[in-house]
C-alpha cells in the first residue's frame, strides 16, 4: 500500500513550481504543484487509474476545478486523461467554463467540455452541444446538436478615447 501511496503523491502533488515532466509528442510542459481535496480517494494500479469521489477540488497556481468526481488515467507513471463529472465548474481569472462533463487529454493538449457546457469571459457567454479548447494551439471548437445550437453573447469592449470611457 505504501508503494501506491507514494505514487499517488508523485503522481498528483509532490511537483514542484518549475519542474518538467515528459509530455511525450506534446513537447514539455511546466506544471505547478496540484493539489486534489475530496470525500475519498481509490487507487487501482492494475488498471491504471485514480478515482476522487465527492466534493472534489482541484488547484493548480490560478486554476481551480470542481466536480463530483474525477479520475485520472496513467501508463507508466505519466498521466494520459483526466476525467472530471458531475456539476464541473473550471475558474480561472475572468474565466469560468461550467459543464456535465470535461475532459483533458494530455498527449492531444486539449478539454473537452460536454453536458450543457458554457464558457464565460468577462460577459461574454459561449454555449452549444460540445466545447473542445486546444490549449496549445489557443483555438476553440464549439459544435451544436440537434437540439442545441451554438449560441455566442458578446459585448464589445469599452474604448478610452482621449482619455475618456465611451
Amino acid at each position: 500500500m505504501r508503494g501506491v501511496v507514494g505514487f499517488i503523491l508523485l503522481i498528483l502533488l509532490a511537483w514542484a513550481p518549475g519542474d518538467t515532466i515528459n509530455a511525450g509528442d506534446a513537447g514539455d510542459f511546466q506544471l505547478e504543484r496540484l493539489t486534489i481535496t475530496a470525500d475519498t480517494m481509490y487507487a487501482d494500479r492494475k488498471k491504471q487509474v485514480v478515482r476522487f469521489e465527492g466534493n472534489v477540488v482541484a488547484e493548480q497556481k490560478d486554476f481551480t476545478m470542481h466536480a463530483a468526481k474525477l479520475l485520472i488515467y496513467y501508463k507508466e507513471e505519466e498521466i494520459k486523461e483526466i476525467v472530471a463529472m458531475g456539476d464541473v465548474v473550471i475558474r480561472q481569472p475572468g474565466r469560468v467554463a461550467t459543464s456535465r462533463k470535461a475532459v483533458y487529454n494530455r498527449i492531444e493538449r486539449s478539454i473537452v467540455l460536454t453536458g450543457s457546457p458554457k464558457v464565460e469571459q468577462g460577459k461574454d457567454v459561449v454555449t452549444g452541444e460540445k466545447i473542445t479548447i486546444y490549449i496549445d494551439q489557443e483555438k476553440s471548437i464549439v459544435e451544436g446538436g440537434a437540439n442545441k445550437r451554438v449560441k455566442a453573447v458578446i459585448y464589445p469592449k469599452e474604448q478610452e478615447t482621449s482619455g475618456q470611457k465611451r
